[in-house]
Formats: structure tokens, C-alpha cells, sequence
């Protein structure tokens, strides 16, 4: 629970229109248990950035990414999708690539 993480301005990713630039997405090891209330303080299982350089149809799809990321983890379920666009990349989220 580290004071510079800001957690608040993450949401749920809906399945919606994927805008290319300028998104993070954070998957959640804990999953999208409803009982868990949907805790987003969860530590990231990874992060992945696309930045204004990548094409459109080189973002993977949440769901695709959260599989690979889920069998890359020996996960048995995909974990969460969380998503929330930023103009640049916020500081903790260097802070999360660098504890991968």
C-alpha cells in the first residue's frame, strides 16, 4: 500500500473500445472475485504499456492478454483486467515494471 500508487483512478475494464495510446493495463493475481469486493490494492501481476508508437492491431485484446499472462503465471484462471488511460506513463508504473 504504497503511498505513491494511485490506485483510486484505476477502473474496470469493460470490453469496450481499447484506445491504443496512452493505456496501462494492470492484471490482479487475486482475480475478479465479487466477495473480495473488488479490491484494486491488489499487487500487480504485470503491466503492459502501449504507447502511442504501437499500432492498433498490435494490441492484444484484454482477455488474450490476461490468458497468456495467466498460463505464463501458472494461473488457472485469467487474472483481472484492470485499465485506465493515462497522456503519459504515471510513475508507479515504472515502479511496478521494475518489481516484476
Amino acid at each position: 500500500q504504497g503511498g505513491d500508487t494511485d490506485m483510486e483512478e484505476l477502473e474496470m475494464f469493460d470490453g469496450e473500445d481499447l484506445e491504443p495510446s496512452g493505456v496501462f493495463l494492470l492484471y490482479c493475481p487475486e482475480g475478479g472475485d465479487e466477495d473480495q469486493g473488488g479490491d484494486t490494492d491488489t499487487r500487480p501481476l504485470c503491466a503492459m504499456w502501449v504507447g502511442d508508437e504501437v499500432d492498433e492491431d498490435d494490441v492484444p485484446a484484454p482477455h488474450e492478454a490476461a490468458e497468456a499472462l495467466a498460463g505464463r503465471a501458472g494461473l488457472a484462471t485469467p487474472p483481472r483486467v484492470l485499465c485506465v488511460e493515462h497522456n503519459d506513463e504515471p510513475d508507479w508504473f515504472w515502479e511496478i515494471i521494475d518489481s516484476m
